[in-house]
C-alpha cells in the first residue's frame, strides 16, 4: 500500500501544522489544537499542553463515525469531543470526578453498548464511563467503574464474548482480563446501573510460569484475583482497590511496562496485541517488543513476540529492525486498520508510526515505517483509522516544546473506489462484511 520510509524525520524539519514525514501518495492537515476556544490546557494562565492522547469515534448509533472523542493526559484536563460536520471541538469534561482531578487520561474507547470508557493512567487509575457521549457538553455523565480493577490504565479492549481486557502501564506490570456479569445485550441507556462495567465480576490475570515472572512467551493461564461474584478472596488483595498488588501477589508475569492493546480477528484467530514500551532488562541495545495473545484457548492462552526488534525486518532495509540506521524504540500505541493489520506508534523523540505485515502464527513478519514526526518535544500518539474510509486516519501530536497539541489527519490522496475496498477487504470474512458495511457510511444523517 505505500513504500516504506528509510529513515526517521529530522526534528523540527517540517511546519507544525503538517508535522509528519509520510510515506508517497498520503497527505496531512491540522483539524485542531488545543488553542481552539473553551478548550483546556494545562499551566499557568491555560497555555500549557493539554496533552491530547487516545482517540475514537463513536463507532456504532446515530451518525456513526461523525464525531472523534480524545482525552488530556494531564492532571484536570478530561475528555474533548470533535464534530466533523461543523468542524468544532467542545470540552466534555474537565476538573474532577467524585473530588478527585482526572488524572493523566490515556485510554479512550468506545464500548460494545454504546458508551464511552476512559482511564487513568496513573497508579491504581479509575475506568471511568461516560453514558452519554454525545450529549450537550454540560449534561454529560460520568461514573467511576471501580468493579473492573484499579491499575495505571491505558489499554482497554473486549473480546468476543464481552470479556474486558487491560493492561498496569508498570516497569514490572501485568495483563488483567474481567468477566462481567452484567451483559453488554442487557444494557438500557435509561439505567447505567445495567452496564456490563456496573456489576460484579470476576478478575483475573496473565501467568506464564509461577517461579518466573520474566517469561513472557509460552503458554499462559489466567490466574483468578476474585471470587467470580467479585469478593476478595482470602490471602490476595482485593483487586478492585489494587489490582497491581494483587497480581503481585500470584506472581503474575511482567510485561515490562504494557501501554496500549487491542483486539483483533486474523485467519479466524482472535488475539490481543500488546505493546510493551521497557525494553527487556540487561538488554543492549534495548531489546523491544509487541506481544500477541492467542485467545483461542481461554483456559491455555498462547503468548508470542509479535515484534521481537532483534528478529522482525525493516522493510526498507531488509536488515532487523535493531541493526537498521534508526532502531524500533518504545513501541506504545497499537492501531487495527479495516483489513485487520496492526500499526504501531513508537513514545520517542522523533517517533515514527509503523505497519505490520503479518507472518505466521500471530507473529509479525516485518515492519514498514510509515510515518515519522518532527515536532520538537513531542510524540505521536492515539493512531485511530476512520470507521467510514479505511483510508484515513487520525494521530495526536503531544506535548510538542511550542505547547500547541493538535489532531492530525491522514488520508490518501487517491483512494480506491468502494467496490475495491470490498475486493481488498473480502477475505476477513465476517470481520471484512462488517467493515464494508461501515465503509458506506461516508454521510451522516
Amino acid at each position: 500500500m505505500f513504500t516504506p520510509l528509510s529513515s526517521s524525520a529530522t526534528l523540527g524539519s517540517r511546519p507544525a501544522d503538517q508535522p509528519f514525514v509520510l510515506a508517497n501518495g498520503w497527505t496531512q492537515r491540522t483539524l485542531f489544537t488545543n488553542q481552539e476556544n473553551g478548550l483546556w490546557r494545562a499551566g499557568a494562565g491555560r497555555n500549557g499542553n493539554s496533552n491530547f492522547d487516545m482517540i475514537v469515534q463513536n463507532e456504532t448509533g446515530p451518525n456513526a463515525g461523525r464525531y472523534l472523542f480524545t482525552v488530556n493526559e494531564s492532571a484536570g484536563g478530561g475528555l474533548v469531543r470533535y464534530d466533523r460536520v461543523t468542524d468544532t471541538p467542545v470540552q466534555l469534561l474537565e476538573g474532577a470526578l467524585n473530588g478527585t482531578s482526572y488524572r493523566s487520561l490515556d485510554p479512550i474507547r468506545w464500548t460494545p453498548w454504546g458508551t464511552v470508557v476512559i482511564g487513568e493512567e496513573v497508579a491504581n487509575g479509575r475506568l471511568i464511563e461516560i453514558t452519554n457521549p454525545l450529549a450537550a457538553p454540560g449534561s454529560i455523565v460520568a461514573i467511576d467503574r471501580p468493579k473492573i480493577g484499579r491499575s495505571s490504565l491505558e489499554g482497554v479492549a473486549w473480546d468476543a464474548k464481552g470479556n474486558l481486557y487491560y493492561q498496569d502501564e508498570d516497569n514490572n506490570g501485568g495483563i488483567y482480563k474481567f468477566v462481567p456479569n452484567n451483559k453488554a445485550a442487557d444494557y438500557n441507556p435509561d439505567d447505567p446501573n445495567t452496564s456490563p462495567l456496573a456489576g460484579t465480576g470476576q478478575i483475573f490475570t496473565l501467568r506464564i510460569n509461577a517461579a518466573n515472572a520474566e517469561q513472557r512467551e509460552g503458554v499462559a493461564e489466567w490466574v483468578p484475583l476474585n471470587n467470580p461474584d467479585g469478593t476478595p478472596i482470602p490471602g490476595i488483595t482485593d483487586p478492585t482497590v489494587n489490582a497491581r498488588q494483587a497480581g503481585d501477589q500470584v506472581n503474575a508475569t511482567n510485561y515490562r511496562r504494557p501501554e496500549d492493546m487491542h483486539l483483533v480477528n486474523k485467519d479466524g484467530v482472535e488475539y490481543l496485541v500488546v505493546a510493551a514500551t521497557t525494553a527487556d532488562a540487561g538488554s543492549s541495545p534495548g531489546r523491544h517488543h509487541v506481544y500477541s495473545i492467542d485467545l483461542s484457548n481461554p483456559d491455555a492462552p498462547q503468548v508470542r513476540s509479535f515484534v521481537d526488534d532483534r528478529v522482525t525486518i525493516d522493510q526498507a532495509t531488509g536488515l532487523t529492525l535493531d541493526a537498521s540506521s534508526d532502531t524500533f524504540i518504545n513501541p506504545d500505541n497499537i492501531a487495527i486498520d479495516a483489513f485487520g493489520d496492526v500499526w504501531i506508534v513508537e513514545d520517542n523523540e522523533p517517533g515514527d508510526i509503523w505497519k505490520a505485515t503479518w507472518g505466521a502464527n500471530g507473529v509479525a513478519a516485518s515492519l514498514a515505517r510509515f510515518a515519522s514526526l518532527s515536532s520538537l518535544g513531542a510524540e505521536p500518539t492515539g493512531l485511530y483509522f476512520d470507521i467510514t474510509n479505511p483510508f484515513r486516519a487520525f494521530v495526536n501530536v503531544q506535548h510538542p516544546s511550542d505547547g500547541i497539541d493538535r489532531m492530525v489527519e491522514f488520508s490518501l490522496a487517491s483512494v480506491p473506489e468502494p467496490a475495491t475496498w470490498a475486493m481488498m477487504i473480502g477475505g476477513l470474512g465476517l470481520m471484512g462484511a462488517a467493515v464494508r458495511r461501515r465503509s458506506t457510511q461516508v454521510t451522516f444523517g
